[in-house]
Parts: C-alpha cells; structure tokens; sequence
C-alpha cells in the first residue's frame, strides 16, 4: 500500500473514532469554561460593588478628617466663646454647610474635650453629654486618644436606622499634639444599600459582617422581610473559605430558586480606611446563569452529525494533497545525495513537510557556504592590521596571520608549531603561560613583550579569548597584540611636558608670593612718613627726659629715687610705645609662604592697623571715624593678609579724598548672617563706571606713575575669595566710594561671592 493511501485511510478511521469524542470533550471543557467565566464575571461584579462601599466609606472618613483638620474649627475651639456657651453664628452655618456638601450624614456632632456636644444636626443632641449615646461614645473615647475612628455598621438608638460612625480628632495649634475636640458623623446607611440595589434581580446581593450576618441585601421585596442574621449564605462562605476559593455552586435545591451559583467578595479597604471585614455575595439562580451553555448543549448535537460527515470527505482529499510534498522532498534528497548542492525541494506549504523541506534547503545552503567560507576567512586574516595567533590547548601555534609574521620576522612554517612561549615574555623576561589564559578565559588589553626573531623584545597591547564547544572543552585560543613601541614613545614625551608643567607652576606661585610681598612692602613705603614721624615723638619724648636727668644730676650730684622714678616711667612708656610700632611693622611686613588659619580679634586688628596710619592721617588732616561693634567674635583667617586687605583700602581711602575738602574716612565693623562685615567708607570723588568694573583687575591703577603698583584690589580680592569670603565695592560720583569685606566667622561656612565683583551708582558731581 503506498503511503498516500495509507495516510487517507488512517485519517478516516480517526475521524469516525476520534471526532465524536472530541466534540463530546470540546463541549463539556466549554461548559465547565463558560460555568467558570461566568462565576468569574460575577465575581467582578461583586468586588466591583465591594470596591464601591469601600470607596464611599472612605469618602466619608476622610471627610470626617477634612473637617477636623479646619484650621479656623481648630482655632474656634481655643476662643473664649466655650465659656459662655454660645456657638458662633458662622461656624454654625458653616456645619450645616459641610453636612450637605460631604457625607452624607444621618447625624453629624462636634464634641469638645470633656464630652460636651457643642453642635449637632440633632438640635435635641446639643448641650447634652457624648456618654448619653453609647456608640458614638465609644467612638469619641477612640478619637480622643489621638486616632482615627470608624464603626461597623451599628444601631446609634431606638427608632434610628443603622449607619457606620466616623470620628476625628481635633488638634489645638494647627497640627499640635494636644487633643481639643473631635468630630463625629453617622454616616446614611441607604447609600450602602443603593450601591446593592444597582444589581438588577434575580441576582441577590447580600452584605455580611464579620460575624457572619447579613447586614444588607439588594431585593427590595426582599429587603421588606426580616433579614436572617445567619443567613445559609454564610454557611457557604465559610466552607468555599477553607479551600481558597470566591464562587461555587449551592445544590440545596430546597431554595425557593432551587440550586444557586454564588460568588463573594471580601472588603480590602480604601487608603485609610481598612474595613471591618465585610463580604459581599452574590447569588445567581443557576437555571438562569447557565442558560446560555444548554442551549449550546442542543447546538451542538446537531453540528456534532453534520460535522463528522464533512470531515470524513475532506480528509480522504486532504490526506492526498499531503501525500505529494512528501513524495516531492524524497526526490530532492536522492538529488542531493548524488553531489548537486544547488537542487532545492520547492515545497511552500506551510505545515511541518513545509518546515522540514526549508531546514533541507538551508543546511544545504550552509553547507556550499562552508566550503567557501575558508579562503574568505583566510584572506580576513591575512589583511588584519593587528598581530593574530591561533594556539592550540597545548599552547602550539597552529597558525599566524601576515601581521604577526611581519612583525616578529618570522616565516609561518618556522612559527607552526613552536610553543607559544617561544615569541611571548612579560616585561621581567618571564614567559607567559598558557594555562593563565585557559584559567582566565580572557585577556582584556595586557601589555606585554613578543620576541622577534633575533630576541629583541617589543612591547605589545595583548587581547585573548578562549574558543570553547558545547560541552566546554578548550578548542583554539586566539591572541591579538598591537605594537605600541609608537605610543611609549608619546607616553615619554607627555610624562617630561607634565614635569616641565609642574615646575612652571611651581614658579608662578613663587611669583605670585613674591608680588603680594612686593605690594606689601609698597604699602610699607607710602607709610613711611608717618611711621617716621609716629617714632620721632617718642624719640623727642625720651630725649627731652634724658637732659632732664642730665639736668638733674649737673645740680644735686646724687639724683634720689623718688626724682628718677616718673622720669623713667615715661621713658620707659615711650620706648614701649616704639617697641610696639616696630614689631607690629616687622609682623606685617614678614614674608608670608604658607597661609594658617587661627581664630583672631578683629576689633584689635584694626587697632593695629591704624597704628600705622594715625599719625599720617593727622598730618594731611583726614577725620578717621571709628564704628566697631564692641561684640565682634573672633574669626578664623589669617591675620596678616587680612591686616594687608585692610592696609590697602584705609591707603586707597587716603588717596581719595587727599584732594577734597571734606577729608573723611569711616571704618566700620559689624556682625551679620555668620559674617563679620568691614566696611572702608571715604568721601571723596568717587569711580567712574568705566573704572569700577577694573577695580580688580591686576595691574590696573588710578594713580599717578610710579605711586601706585596696580596689585592691591586685585591681591585683596584673592585673599578674600581664599577666606571664603566677599570683597565689593560701592561707589556714586561726587559723594564717595565704599569698599565692603565679608569675612565668614568659621571657614566651613561659604559667603556667595559676586563674581560681577563691583557695583556703581551715578549721582550728581
């Protein structure tokens, strides 16, 4: 029997045994898939409307919430209204306001601290105590211990409808900790019970409590009869509980809708609200649920005939049409067997023949690729810029690309074959071993040293990888390496530029010391002439004292203690007063190579300071006023560049107004944000816009040649970027200019520095 027959006759005989079966099959699987996408569907529907109550609960709590959290409530309970007993008319207006516009509320209460309902929905409720009503009392000893509260559904009084109570607490101060009140709200139980009605009949839908009692249902009609508080229903639950499951089918067909399909669903919560355990439960007539399925149950006995009939036609033409892609392949297969790779099987259907003849066509598509695949792999290797190695796991070369033998001056037949080491060493004259690379499995850019053929050793970038088959044994192991003789080179070049670089750096700083030096003692030099004369009156003082005691001794010969005591006092005072100027002219002008940071007085720095400038001021007749805060801290700096800061602007202070009539200097200094502010004020001509912003600049000056080096701002303003602090500068033609220096107290606090450096102000001249 040839196989296309045998094929037809198989398919028939499956086809009379095996399609009645599997339509029998197929259907009841639907059934029971259509039974559970039911139950599933209801089931939705039941979390959907739990979902709901959740949702509207939760609306109501935080509403409760939102009203006690008012702050002009909170700050209405604290007046002195409670006293008198007299509600404000518009925090009354405003409650009936917020019972309409949240909730909604059966009752809605505000109690203060002791339990006295001071407002209420129930105007027969106000004045009374909050223990008068037992459920809602129980809820204000909640809240009035700090925490949230909601009820399960509960009865508030006789002739009152059930309802869920929420309370919150009122806080004094606007979020204090201190309770004043709280706020308490009967929330309209029929909400819950229109979110059930919104199922139409003959779904039931009942809501039970934690305790296993129906507390809702959906029917009306049903809703007019008592409502069994251990309805069978909870029975249910509890058993489908225990196995995990939400739905299943009652059988007890003692149900005046004989057997039921129900499903529940149990209450999660909402954000803050998390229930009170709740389940809703849906229950289904099951005739009615599963109409749809038996009377697919009909339909199906009839398709089921009709079907069979047509199948068994169309499988006998079927198994012949399947029979020729076969027969076709085995022809293309003896084709291929006798040596010709082009041949393919022209089979385009799209079954498993279909996929086996395309696997036929591309493994011999594959295998004429490999047989030319060779000489295009070996040209890729010849043409390679880098130097490749094949090496056996031994480490045996098996083979070397163009690079690798132009590198090393090898011909391929003296390099296959030879070990590895023969051409590879570290950088000590150690060779490299193979096993460190089948250990590694990999070398990622490892310099190391190949050896040409005379042994020269050349430095090389080494990459290698491990080839391994399916099972994980070590096939070939392939190295690249890079000749970087070129880039050690460049390497060099760049370590002597970074050296050189260094040493000018290293030059410029010595530079940049020896200018702040420079401008130091140039500031020392303009000084001089009142230095000068600041030690000549000691100097006239000491000798006017010592003729007196020449004087002394020509008359009396013997000069008695109590004559030669005030007189060398006073020689001994002025001699201080000299020591002190002289030391204090040494420390400044000391030559400074490291900065140290101490914490220092800056009311006596300027004190110091001015030692050196008093006398000179005097001399060209410039007022020096004095406003320094007498509660200055200490601050971290160092003081001698600090004082060199200070120096520079009394000087360029001096300089202004040396030419004005109205000779004034203000020094002020004070405390702000962490800061010691000085400020350096004179009166004279000002600076002009086109100067004011070079006022930092190095080199820049408004003096004459030779009296001014151009240093002093600029030097002034990196001293104090390198306090952390700020230098500025104010300045209104025709009135003066000001300079301001903002000196942190403690250096890990940082002062915003402008970098626009200055500000000018144009005023009349």
């Amino acid at each position: 029997m040839k196989f296309a027959n045998k094929i037809t006759l198989s398919i028939v005989v499956v086809s009379i045994i095996g399609v009645p079966a599997l339509v029998v099959g197929t259907f009841y699987s639907a059934r029971e898939l259509l039974k559970n996408n039911i139950a599933n569907s209801y089931l939705q529907i039941a979390q959907h409307q739990m979902h709901s109550i959740d949702r509207v609960l939760y609306t109501a709590l935080r509403d409760i919430k939102m009203i006690a959290e008012d702050e002009n409530l909170q700050d209405l309970m604290q007046e002195e209204w409670q006293s008198t007993q007299t509600f404000p008319e518009l925090i009354a207006t405003d409650w009936h306001e917020r019972t309409f516009l949240t909730g909604p509320w059966d009752q809605l209460m505000l109690v203060d601290s002791f339990g006295r309902i001071l407002i209420s929905t129930d105007k027969r409720a106000i004045g009374r105590s909050i223990e008068d009503y037992p459920p809602s009392n129980t809820a204000f000893k909640h809240t009035i211990e700090g925490t949230d509260y909601y009820s399960d559904q509960v009865l508030p009084g006789e002739g009152q409808r059930e309802t869920v109570i929420f309370s919150a607490p009122i806080r004094a101060n606007r979020g204090d900790s201190t309770i004043i009140g709280a706020v308490i709200g009967h929330f309209a139980w029929p909400v819950v019970a229109q979110i059930l009605d919104e199922i139409a009949p003959p779904v039931i839908v009942d809501l039970v409590n934690s305790e296993g009692s129906v507390i809702a249902r959906s029917n009306p009609l049903l809703n007019e009869r008592s409502i069994d508080r251990q309805d069978a229903t909870n029975e249910f639950i509890e058993a489908f509980g225990k196995s995990s499951k939400q739905a299943g089918v009652n059988n007890d067909n003692n149900h005046e809708y004989g057997a039921l399909l129900v499903v529940f669903a149990d209450q999660n919560g909402l954000f803050g609200y998390k229930g009170s355990g709740w389940k809703l439960t849906l229950k289904v007539p099951l005739k009615k649920a599963l109409a749809p399925v038996n009377a697919l149950a009909r339909h199906v006995t009839i398709l089921t005939v009709v079907v069979m009939l047509c199948v068994i036609t169309v499988l006998y033409f079927v198994g012949r049409l399947l029979a020729r892609p076969v027969e076709r392949l085995t022809e293309t297969i003896e084709e291929v067997s006798r040596g010709n790779l082009s041949v393919q099987a022209d089979i385009d259907t799209r079954d498993e023949v279909g996929t086996l003849a395309t696997s036929f066509n591309r493994m011999t598509e594959i295998l004429q690729r490999t047989t030319v695949s060779k000489d295009y792999v070996d040209n890729i290797l010849k043409t390679m810029p880098g130097a490749l190695f094949v090496i056996n796991p031994n480490g045996v070369i098996a083979r070397a690309n163009e690079a690798a033998l132009t590198l090393l001056g090898y011909q391929e037949q003296a390099l296959v074959g030879q070990p590895f080491s023969t051409v590879v060493c570290d950088p000590y004259g150690k060779h490299l071993e193979v096993n460190d690379l089948i250990r590694d499995g990999v070398i990622a850019s490892n310099e190391q040293r190949y050896l040409d053929k005379s042994r020269n050793s050349i430095p090389v970038l080494l990459s290698g990888s491990v080839m391994r088959d399916d099972e994980g044994r070590v096939r070939n192991i392939i190295c690249i390496a890079t000749d970087i003789r070129d880039r050690l080179i460049y390497e060099e070049k760049l370590r002597k530029s970074t050296s050189e670089l260094e040493s000018t750096n290293q030059a410029l700083s010595l530079a940049k010391n020896q200018l702040i030096h420079s401008a130091k003692m140039a500031s020392i030099g303009e000084l001089s002439a009142g230095l000068a004369h600041e030690i000549n009156q000691p100097l006239g003082a000491i000798q006017l004292n010592a003729e007196l005691i020449f004087s002394i001794a020509e008359e009396e010969e013997v000069i008695s203690r109590e004559a030669i005591t005030p007189i060398y006092t006073k020689i001994t005072g002025q001699i201080q007063r000299i020591t002190k100027i002289v030391q204090h002219l040494r420390t400044f002008s000391r030559d400074e190579q490291s900065v140290e940071m101490e914490p220092t007085d800056i009311r006596l720095m300027i004190e110091e300071s001015l030692i050196l400038f008093s006398q000179r001021l005097r001399l060209s007749n410039i007022v020096l006023h004095q406003d320094i805060s007498t509660v200055l801290p200490s601050v971290e700096c160092c003081k001698i560049q600090i004082e060199q800061v200070l120096t520079n602007l009394l000087s360029n202070a001096e300089h202004a107004v040396s030419k004005e009539k109205n000779k004034v200097i203000w020094i002020r200094a004070y405390t702000e944000n962490d800061c010691v502010i000085i400020e350096v004020e004179d009166t004279g001509h000002g600076i002009s816009s086109d100067n004011l912003s070079r006022v930092f600049d190095p080199f820049f000056t408004t003096k004459g040649v030779g009296e001014g080096t151009g240093l002093g701002m600029s030097i002034s303003y990196g001293i104090a970027c390198s306090h952390n602090g700020r230098l500025s500068v104010e300045s209104k033609l025709g009135i003066g200019t000001t300079f301001t220096l903002s000196l942190p107290i403690q250096q890990n606090v940082n002062v915003h520095i402008d970098r626009g450096k200055s500000t000018v102000t144009m005023g009349a001249s």
